[in-house]
């Protein structure tokens, strides 16, 4: 891409809903988990830490509908967005979230879970009279396609929405304190908080995707369009550094480590090469 062009991406607004990201962009703070570990190898390749900029997640939805050029980062591609924004390639990995429960609260009961202790339904479990759960979520975020088509089916009466500045530490903080019953989140936020580590259980849902990755994610202008292809010439490149898979399976067990390498190889490398 040419200075021209590169110069003309310089007018496209980049959010992110988490403002301590900012601060790793701007160097202020070092990196750390697989989010930012992730992120910051094709953001600082592409050059664009100087646009990256922190508004909370409800100003960026209606940024992004603005007829101005807006991206923001860290978004989960639906089929109900794709319909309406653009997309990057994968910008990170993450293995299919889990609903987590602290420890000192009664496990799930087994007419709920498959012989594997995988829960069937989430709608069917929490939709059953019997189960007087609530269900904890941040606001405006994809938990991937399967998961998002099972809580679209359960009665709004057993769903709590958290919409704070700092959405994943505030969530957390009540699992953690269990002011929430359940929340869904993925294994590495997990893992990456050591009291939660220690002191949860988890339980799988059968029959979901085994990942989800977030992406850039833009609204239709043709200066998005360009710097999504900036961004996308980046990551191809990323894709075979040994830095993009320690930073996908930094808080992975490393029993994990081959699935993240296959979802690299076989499914991630093979979206990129149908560009």
């Amino acid at each position: 891409m040419n200075a021209k062009a590169l110069s003309s991406l310089e007018d496209v607004s980049i959010f992110v809903d988490y403002p301590d990201f900012v601060d790793t962009v701007n160097g202020k703070r070092s990196p750390t988990g697989t989010v930012e570990q992730t992120n910051i190898l094709w953001i600082k390749a592409a050059n664009l830490n100087s646009q990256i900029s922190y508004l909370p997640s409800r100003r960026i939805t209606r940024r992004l509908s603005s007829a101005e050029p807006v991206c923001s980062i860290l978004k989960i591609k639906t089929p109900a967005r794709a319909e309406n924004y653009l997309f990057s390639l994968p910008t990170d990995i993450f293995l299919a979230p889990k609903l987590y429960q602290h420890k000192n609260a009664d496990t799930i009961h087994k007419k709920y879970l498959n012989e594997y202790g995988e829960i069937r339904n989430l709608a069917d479990m929490f939709n059953d009279p019997s189960f007087n759960s609530i269900l904890t979520l941040l606001d405006g975020k994809s938990v991937g396609k399967d998961l998002d088509k099972q809580i679209a089916n359960i009665n709004q009466r057993k769903l709590e929405y958290i919409n704070a500045n700092q959405q994943y530490i505030s969530y957390l903080q009540l699992l953690a304190t269990r002011r929430a019953d359940f929340v869904l989140a993925f294994p590495s936020i997990i893992q990456a908080n050591s009291y939660l580590a220690n002191n949860t259980r988890s339980y799988s849902v059968q029959n979901i995707e085994t990942h989800v990755s977030g992406r850039v994610m833009c609204n239709k202008h043709p200066q998005t369009e360009a710097l999504i292809a900036h961004i996308n010439e980046h990551l191809v490149k990323i894709y075979d550094e040994q830095a993009f898979f320690d930073a996908a399976t930094l808080e992975l067990n490393e029993s994990e480590h081959a699935l993240i390498r296959d979802i690299i190889n076989n499914v991630i490398k093979k979206e990129a090469a149908a560009l």
